[in-house]
């Protein structure tokens, strides 16, 4: 099954999409937008591990307006570097799908060819015939960031993603672009760094969904706040799936105690996303 884009869409004088998926022989449609006056978001950064206990995330060029409460950062897809967990190894006989990876709490449900937008370094590059792979994260617990390897007609073909809910599923594209080919499956690896939930900061901020694409960030405290992030990705409700294996962040720094900022992400679609991580950092 080929999962296609089914038209185009313009906003604010910016090019947009509605992308048609397959998902588990279910069609589904993710609008996906641009702000005017923002950039494409740079490629993925490497990240560590929450257990080094680390800044994960890679700074944004372009500042949008914000509020006088803060300042936001342009946001970026957020990837980490490979953790803990080991890969189950391929025969050299064909595999078939869906594909546990053991070890890791993963399964490949499906591997599939995509046409549409690229969104995985934040380019929205339109593509076709792209590999694609349908991955669930089967585990109680949040898969901070994984990457799959799998060996299709001879070729090795990356897969990586971020904050993946527990119990959950997640169309991935792959990390180089690579084509979709009709070919034997001879491997499939993966490795994995885990939380144990997603950190919400509730106790800090309020992060309100304006409906509109953008997002009201409120300081809680009476202290200033150096620098709060938020991890959002590509959701699709009535599915239950997300759409993209990065998950985009918005930073705000300097955010004043009981103050409030409102941010217009360049990737966050109103009823098409959801906001799953909010951190905040002692340093901007």
């Amino acid at each position: 099954m080929h999962w296609k884009k089914l038209d185009k869409k313009t906003k604010w004088g910016i090019v947009g999409g509605v992308v048609l998926l397959c998902v588990l022989g279910t069609v589904v449609a993710l609008g996906m937008r641009h702000d005017a006056g923002t950039e494409n978001n740079p490629a993925p950064s490497q990240s560590p591990t929450a257990a080094q206990g680390t800044d994960p995330v890679q700074e944004g060029e372009k500042e949008p307006a914000a509020s006088d409460g803060g300042s936001v950062g342009q946001d970026t897809p957020n990837q980490g570097q490979g953790g803990q967990g080991s890969g189950q190894q391929g025969t050299s006989q064909s595999i078939s799908f869906p594909y546990v990876i053991s070890g890791t709490g993963l399964t490949v449900r499906k591997l599939d060819s995509y046409d549409g937008v690229y969104i995985e370094d934040g380019s929205d590059v339109q593509v076709s015939n792209l590999c694609v792979i349908l991955l669930e994260n089967t585990m109680d617990t949040v898969a901070e960031y994984a990457k799959v390897t799998v060996e299709l007609d001879g070729k090795t073909m990356n897969f990586e993603a971020s904050a993946i809910p527990p119990k959950s599923t997640v169309v991935v594209q792959e990390s180089g672009k690579s084509s979709w080919v009709d070919g034997a499956c001879t491997s499939c690896t993966a490795e994995v760094a885990r939380l144990d939930e997603f950190e919400l900061s509730e106790d800090q901020v309020k992060v309100v969904d304006n409906g509109d694409g953008s997002l009201t960030v409120t300081n809680l405290t009476d202290q200033e706040i150096p620098a709060v992030r938020l991890f959002y990705k590509f959701y699709m409700e009535e599915e239950d799936v997300y759409v993209g294996g990065i998950a985009y962040t918005a930073k705000i720094t300097g955010l004043k105690g009981r103050s409030s900022v409102t941010v217009t992400p360049s990737h966050y679609v109103s009823g098409s996303a959801k906001v799953l991580m909010v951190r905040t950092y002692d340093e901007a």
